[in-house]
């Protein structure tokens, strides 16, 4: 291991692109390994390529730009490693920064893990913009020191869609539950590769673009790939608070179901589950409550739609489905 090769997808981000490149300027390495950074626009419309390329001269020679025409975060991660040289590949998102010792701790981590290690994730952190942070979510972020433990998985819930992941200070494995599935994954903005991974289980399947990170750390760990959580790795996701509503949990919930690949049988009681959590959001008045039992419903009404509703009549369904749980 001697090189590591960022891959940054972008798509109209060209004021938070900045902010990406700058913090990469600045990262401590040392004589055992150097490493790249690998823009790929995926066929912005704004000012992305303009910025880029302008930042590149001032930053060094260790910054590339590369242009994918096929829209998709996929295809950009896609581009981006048929570009890249190293043979750790780390993903990182366009509206995310990172210390000074983001590239090291990817190399350290990868040196204490060993060739047996197939690929490394680690913290995703809230980096705030605008005002105060909603008071009915402020229990479940990473740094709050009344965070509730997470044995009922409700901190990855009201964290997940907002791209905040954090599972402690400790690393470990990951590990299948009883029932063989896995109930700690990463996200697409922290997560590094052996590039050889790559070579031999394919490249990040572009069937499903709303979960190609979850579906390539499953493929890997389904055909005996290891990987390992290190909270030394840590990344900071810009999240607008104005945009931190019911609505927003809603409708990324909604999707979700939409987008699941696996869809369980709907029998009876699976309706019967649906309506009653329908129910029970619609008095509830705290919001956390609301929430948790509606989020379900709609998760569940998107498997329905995808499974049971005719093609024509998907749209005028998707568009019911939201405004109704808005």
């Amino acid at each position: 291991m001697n090189k590591i090769s960022i891959i940054i997808p972008t798509y109209n981000r060209a004021d938070s692109i900045k902010d990406t490149l700058v913090c990469l300027q600045g990262q401590k390495t040392n004589p055992e390994f150097n490493f790249e950074v690998i823009i790929v626009d995926n066929n912005s419309q704004d000012q992305t390529k303009k910025v880029i390329q302008s930042y590149i001269p001032l930053l060094s020679r260790k910054f590339k730009y590369c242009f994918e025409p096929k829209q998709g975060r996929e295809f950009a991660l896609n581009c981006g490693i048929e570009n890249a040289t190293g043979d750790i590949i780390a993903c990182l998102d366009d509206d995310c920064t990172v210390d000074n010792y983001y590239v090291l701790n990817i190399y350290e981590a990868f040196r204490r893990a060993g060739q047996e290690t197939g690929f490394i994730g680690g913290k995703i952190l809230p980096l705030w913009m605008g005002e105060k942070i909603p008071e009915w979510l402020n229990e479940f972020l990473p740094g709050n020191p009344e965070r509730k433990n997470n044995l009922d998985g409700t901190n990855e819930f009201f964290c997940g869609p907002l791209g905040i992941l954090d599972y402690g200070d400790q690393p470990f494995a990951l590990e299948p539950n009883p029932n063989g599935e896995y109930p700690k994954l990463f996200y697409g903005a922290n997560i590094s590769f052996r590039r050889s991974l790559f070579e031999r289980f394919g490249y990040f399947s572009s069937e499903n673009t709303l979960v190609e990170d979850t579906e390539i750390c499953l493929r890997l760990l389904n055909s005996g790939v290891k990987a390992l959580y290190d909270p030394t790795i840590r990344v900071y996701h810009k999240i607008k608070t104005d945009g931190v509503t019911p609505g927003y949990y809603n409708r990324w919930y909604f999707t979700k179901g939409r987008h699941r690949e696996t869809v369980q049988h709907h029998d009876d009681k699976f309706y019967s589950d649906t309506f009653d959590m329908f129910k029970r959001s619609l008095p509830e008045q705290r919001i956390k409550e609301k929430l948790l039992n509606r989020c379900q419903a709609l998760f569940n009404f998107g498997q329905i739609i995808k499974e049971e509703v005719k093609e024509e009549q998907e749209k005028p369904m998707k568009i019911l489905f939201v405004l109704a749980f808005n």
